[in-house]
């Protein structure tokens, strides 16, 4: 019977093995695509959408064909994940804006991802593209020419209409609404693409050079007509939400455009032989153009000392808190799930954890986060969760103080604090037997079940005999000046213990010392021991991580909370930069989520992918530190 289970159980175990590709293979991937309008005419944009829905592993970026009836500009995507069952789901929704360039049917090929071994596609999408029904001016904006402008124009172009020497035939500018703001406040950054003749292909586009600011971008905002010194142009915008990390002079670098302008015959590009020239043929050669707009400054204020709050973290913008307990009555050591949401306008990605008064009367745990954003008119605003665990420690009515949360309103130009409302826990002593109850009740109950067994037994120390290193010494005494050897060698190791003693005078300067390399072992062994157990890794890469910085710290590693890092790494005046900060809170981020993923949603390349990215982080801190 024993040899029966055995067999069945190893035929189990290499079924499994043999099935696990065909369960990646059959994983469910579905891809659809669909526009907002099907008829559109030629100074209007199309909204294409594709959605991409799975379970399993990751899933790749579909693959949009060449569009050569329409210019696209991608417009950013979202995504949520669901778990069901423990089996997780990813849908994804990428937005595209298609600008039509000819009057006309046009196709969207069919859009196309790879995965699993199989290609899922979607449907064609014909549109159909009427010309323009209120001629170029009609609705236009008429702006002045950028001074400056850093354009190579095509030549060998003779319009008839609208034609000034003195305008480009192509030209980016880029714009920001404000050129003075505060550390940590929006400014929105606006790139133009200005052209007045036929594109050959879509334009490739090259966002400037950031320094010293994160960047968030959104959506085209419009796609239209307007006139330039006296010359119609169509115009492409893409817009980008920043925020200076630092104070001081920050340059915005140039915007780059690469494209190929088509020459044709002298004729009107809004005419309608234009059209039939391009659709019989005649388009004639193609020229190159690298297009560059101007680079800007900007002025990032520093914010004031005077009334900043000894809890401020750094959060700039107008925000509002709540906070709330999914219930008010429990037992002792139950545990009770605290949300509390920061909403408002500001860099949302950026606020710490608002800072939990002390409670004593409760076990607080580390705060998880999530974030819901919102561009709507440019602005980035929306609220951003926190969520941490409240475990009473005694029973009766105890009370959630007020949670404070502090920020400079740029509004105002003055630092605010705002509370949330207190919240009242009822909590009862819990039934017997269970872990309810505060430390000092446990430790009573427990001393009443010790009972004595027996008294204690004293031992005889039994005769020894002298030992045979013990009677070499007693003849050396009486050797005479041999005697000084034994000394020489009792003050040599004398010496040595001494030393390591001197080292361990300080244990902090002992931790700070020996942390990287710690930290560093622990990673390559999670890497070759639990690389195919994704939770087992995660607790040891978490271990790596938190006790590394514990040991820079000299803090104790159960106590340390990514909130209370930063606080930290501020007071000690670490020369940590801003991106490294940046890459540990998203490194710190990953591991939390990992922590409540369901089993076998990591793949072991994504294990491998997190401990590397840990091994980098404590490295880079490791150099910024030295």
């Amino acid at each position: 019977m024993k040899e029966n289970k055995s067999g069945r159980f190893l035929f189990a175990f290499l079924g499994c093995f043999l099935l696990m590709p065909c369960l990646q293979a059959n994983a469910q991937v579905a891809i659809h695509a669909d526009v907002n309008k099907a008829i559109v005419s030629l100074n209007e944009q199309i909204t294409l959408t594709v959605s991409v829905t799975g379970s399993g592993g990751s899933i790749p970026d579909p693959q949009i064909p060449l569009l050569s009836n329409f210019s696209v500009y991608s417009s950013g995507k979202s995504q949520s994940i669901s778990i069901i069952n423990g089996q997780m789901e990813t849908d994804t929704e990428y937005t595209y804006v298609l600008v039509p360039r000819f009057v006309g049917k046009g196709t969207i090929p069919p859009i196309s991802i790879s995965y699993g071994g199989r290609r899922y596609e979607t449907h064609p999408i014909v549109i159909e593209v009427s010309p323009h029904g209120g001629g170029p001016s009609g609705g236009g904006v008429s702006v002045q020419a950028p001074p400056g402008v850093s354009v190579q124009s095509a030549s060998g172009y003779n319009y008839a209409r609208n034609r000034a020497p003195a305008s480009p035939d192509v030209f980016v500018k880029a714009a920001v609404n404000r050129k003075k703001v505060y550390v940590n406040e929006q400014t929105t950054l606006s790139v133009r693409f200005f052209t007045a003749v036929s594109l050959a292909g879509s334009p490739q586009y090259t966002p400037p050079k950031l320094s010293g600011f994160i960047s968030e971008d959104l959506p085209p905002q419009r796609n239209g007509r307007t006139t330039v010194n006296g010359r119609d142009y169509y115009y492409s915008e893409i817009k980008l939400a920043l925020f200076p990390v630092q104070a001081g002079k920050l340059q915005i670098g140039p915007a780059t455009v690469n494209c190929r302008i088509e020459k044709s015959l002298a004729v009107d590009p809004f005419s309608q032989s234009f059209i039939n020239n391009i659709f019989s043929g005649q388009l004639g050669m193609e020229q190159p153009e690298t297009l560059h707009s101007e680079p800007l400054i900007l002025t990032a204020l520093p914010l004031p000392e005077k009334g900043k709050p000894s809890n401020f973290s750094g959060a700039v913008g107008d925000f509002s808190i709540s906070a709330s307990v999914d219930r008010t009555r429990v037992n002792v050591g139950d545990a009770v799930n605290l949300t509390m949401v920061v909403s408002g306008q500001g860099n949302l990605k950026s606020l710490d954890s608002p800072t939990i008064p002390s409670m004593p009367d409760f076990h607080v745990y580390d705060t998880v986060n999530s974030i819901n954003l919102d561009k709507k008119n440019d602005i980035l605003q929306g609220s951003k969760i926190f969520k941490t665990v409240l475990v009473p420690r005694i029973s009766g009515t105890l009370t959630i103080p007020k949670i404070p949360f502090s920020f400079f309103n740029p509004k105002t130009r003055s630092y605010q604090t705002i509370y949330s409302p207190s919240i009242t826990l009822h909590v009862e002593k819990g039934a017997p037997g269970s872990n309810a109850g505060n430390v000092s009740n446990f430790a009573a109950s427990a001393a009443q079940d010790v009972s004595t067994i027996s008294e204690d037994i004293r031992y005889l120390k039994p005769y020894q005999k002298v030992s045979l290193p013990e009677r070499f010494l007693g003849a050396l005494s009486s050797a005479g000046i041999v005697n000084l050897f034994p000394f020489a060698f009792f003050a040599f190791f004398f010496g040595i213990d001494q030393y390591e003693e001197m080292k361990a005078r300080n244990p902090l300067e002992v931790r700070k010392r020996q942390a990287f390399k710690k930290a560093l072992q622990i990673v390559e062994k999670a890497r070759k021991e639990h690389l195919a157990d994704p939770k087992e890794m995660t607790e040891q890469l978490s271990e790596a991580l938190i006790g590394y910085l514990a040991d820079k710290l000299g803090k104790s590693p159960s106590a340390l909370t990514l909130k209370g890092l930063s606080q930290e790494v501020q007071k000690a005046n670490l020369p940590i930069s801003v991106n490294t900060l940046e890459n540990l809170k998203r490194v710190w981020d990953e591991i939390d989520s990992r922590r409540f993923a369901p089993a076998g949603a990591a793949s072991m390349n994504a294990n491998s992918e997190i401990a590397e990215d840990i091994s980098a982080l404590i490295e880079s801190i490791e150099r910024e530190l030295k």
